[in-house]
Order: structure tokens, then sequence, then C-alpha cells
């Protein structure tokens, strides 16, 4: 079910013609993991299963990088490029010629078993950064004071930059959390 995250967000692009706002890391990312993943399953000659799921996450995360490169500036077209070239074809293709021709057997399964499983784990370690940055930067963008009626903490909305919408922020007694968002 993961891999099919970016499909609203390609909806998106191709509604607004636009991918400004969107970024590509994520399915490069992505994209590495699932030829991986593809890669340990055919040569450890286990599970059609993970070959369809991955084979599927490949082609969703090429779509969505392909949708990006049509939609976006110059030169974030440039910086996907060379995510692609440097994480999906050099990295993945060094990993590929090291573990094919220098391990063999057994050892090539487990070796890239571990290296699956490493780079799975970073990468949602990798989305929950890019989740604590997104909170750190909303809290930056909030100013927080004591409200006299509520008897908690609140959060007084300032506009910031760019939509012009206002975000507003009401914890009461650190039980409940509300989070509306007005034009």
């Amino acid at each position: 079910m993961l891999c099919l995250t970016p499909i609203p967000t390609m909806i998106r692009i191709h509604n607004r013609k636009s991918s400004e706002g969107d970024h590509s890391l994520t399915s490069v990312i992505a994209l590495l993991s699932a030829t991986l993943w593809i890669y340990y399953s055919v040569i450890s000659m286990q599970g059609k299963l993970l070959v369809g799921v991955n084979y599927m996450s490949c082609v969703i995360h090429i779509s969505y990088i392909s949708f990006y490169l049509f939609y976006a500036p110059k030169k974030e077209k440039v910086l996907t490029l060379k995510l692609v070239l440097i994480v999906d074809v050099v990295l993945f293709g060094a990993l590929f010629l090291l573990t094919y021709f220098l391990l063999h057997g057994a050892k090539r399964i487990e070796v890239l078993g571990y290296v699956c499983v490493v780079y799975a784990v970073c990468s949602v370690g990798f989305a929950c950064g890019t989740v604590q940055m997104v909170i750190c930067r909303l809290k930056k963008v909030f100013k927080k004071h004591e409200t006299p009626d509520t008897g908690g903490d609140s959060v007084v909305p300032q506009r910031s930059g760019g939509t012009g919408a206002i975000v507003n922020v009401e914890i009461h007694k650190c039980v409940c959390f509300n989070l509306s968002i007005n034009d």
C-alpha cells in the first residue's frame, strides 16, 4: 500500500500542470528500494509476490518521477536527473556488480538481504525525518502564548508568505489537538 502514495500527488501535479511544492527525492529513494528488493527476490529465487509488488512500486515511482520531470522547472529537472543517475543507476549498479561478481551462493543472498533491510530501515527513518522537519517548520511559524480562558496553551496563527492561509492550532491541556485551516 505504501507504494501507492505518489498517486494522489501525480494527479495533483497533472491537474495543476505544475510540480511546484512537490519533491522527487522520496520517489527516487523508493525506486532504489524496490529495485533492490526485486534483485534480492530474483537472486534468492523466492517470492513471486515480492517481485510483483516491487515491480508495481517501480512502475508507480517511475511514473511519478516522469510526471515530476515533465512539469518541473529546469533547475528541479536537472537536480532530479542527477539524483536518479547517482542513486538509482550508479548506486544500484555498484551494488549489483559487487554482489553479483564478488559474492556467490548463500553469502550473496545473505549480504543482499542485509543491504535491503538496512536500506528499508533507513528509508523509513528518512520519511520520519521529513515529518519531523515539517513539524519543526510549523512550530516556527506559530508563536506560542498562554490563554486565560482555557488554562492551556494555545498557538496564535500568523500569516506566512506564500498562500496567505491562516492555520489555527489549539492545544487544551495536552489532551485535545485541533487543527483547522481557514482560507
